[in-house]
This record gives structure tokens, sequence and C-alpha cells, in this order.
């Protein structure tokens, strides 16, 4: 009970764990932590410290590139047990859902693969977050629409694009991103080309 009073004790503290969530190589200090979530830096600080005592960050002291001075920073402890059940519980709360993505990244061409991965599915263990394979895809519409769902999501989407093509050869040749993909959690959100129906 009381890891559940520490982890939904107020609204900005669901958004510094939202921050950590979908952020988990990222390394924070309170100044990072108060710019991502518009909270005060004396707020941010204490519900890291708060987090951090129930083990779902780990804490650790680094030298500022500033000034040289020590500071206290915060990253995500992968390990920690709550972690892929409330990222799930995160991920349904949010604005931007898995079909949203579909839908927007359809109108920016013929998109004929799509699968999410990585922070979208609540992993860590692949290059990418989105595996994107399509034709006559335009690429600045596709940017602009990464980046409509990074804002409303906060956090960066990594993600690569193939025509069918290079994905089939890829594909054959047992390409090591693409393999991690598949190997890994992921959700097929788009499948024309039928290759997730035979493995």
């Amino acid at each position: 009970m009381e890891e559940l009073e520490t982890l939904f004790s107020s609204r900005p503290r669901v958004k510094v764990l939202r921050s950590f969530l979908f952020q988990p190589d990222r390394t924070f200090s309170a100044r990072d932590l108060s710019d991502q979530t518009g909270a005060a830096v004396s707020t941010v600080r204490k519900h890291a410290r708060e987090l951090a005592s129930i083990d779902f960050l780990r804490q650790s002291e680094t030298e500022s590139e500033e000034d040289g001075q020590m500071r206290t920073v915060w990253q995500l402890n992968k390990e920690s047990p709550v972690r892929s059940p409330l990222h799930e519980l995160m991920l349904m709360y949010e604005d931007v859902q898995l079909t949203d993505i579909k839908d927007r990244l359809a109108e920016t061409g013929d998109i004929s693969l799509l699968i999410a991965a990585g922070v979208l599915v609540g992993t860590d263990n692949t290059p990418v977050d989105l595996l994107i394979v399509g034709e006559g895809v335009d690429k600045d519409e596709l940017g602009n629409a990464l980046a409509r769902i990074e804002s409303a999501m906060g956090t960066e989407l990594r993600y690569t694009l193939f025509d069918e093509d290079e994905f089939q050869y890829r594909y054959n040749v047992y390409d090591k991103l693409i393999q991690s993909v598949f190997e890994n959690d992921h959700e097929v959100l788009v499948d024309t080309l039928d290759v997730t129906k035979t493995r």
C-alpha cells in the first residue's frame, strides 16, 4: 500500500513518473524534470527522492558540466517490478493511442507495415519504437506527424523507414534491427505484406 501511495500521490508525481517511463535511458536532474513537467524544482526534487526511496528510481551524484558542482540526478530503475504494469497503465491514459499513431501516419503515404515497439509497448530492448515500411511516404509529412505525436506524448520516438524492396531484402538476410523488433515485444498496427503472419 505504501508503494501505491508513493506512486500516485499527486498530479505532479504522475508527470514525473511519465517522464521516466517514457524516457527509460535518460538521466534527469531536478531542473530537467522541472522543465519537462512544468512543476517547481523543489517539487520535482521531492517527488524524485520519494520515488527513489521505493526503488523505482536510481539516485546518484554527478558533476555539472556548467559549474563543476555536484548535483543529484535520477534514472529509471529498469528492474523495478512496477515498471511494466505502470507503463501499461500510463499508455492507457495517453492522449495519443496506438490507433491514433496508425491513423496519423497513414496520411503520410502508402504504409504497408507499421510496428510499434520499444517505449510504445513498455520495453527498451529494441533500437526503434516504430518500424515503418511504405511506398511514396512523404518524409516531411512523416516528420511533422511524428513531431506532433512526440509533443503529445512528451518523448522522442526512434523510428526507421524502409521502402518495400529494401525491407524485403533486409528481412530475408535477417537484418539485426528488423530481427530485434520481431524478437522482442511489439504490436503490429499494419501488415499488408503479411510478413508477421508467417512468423
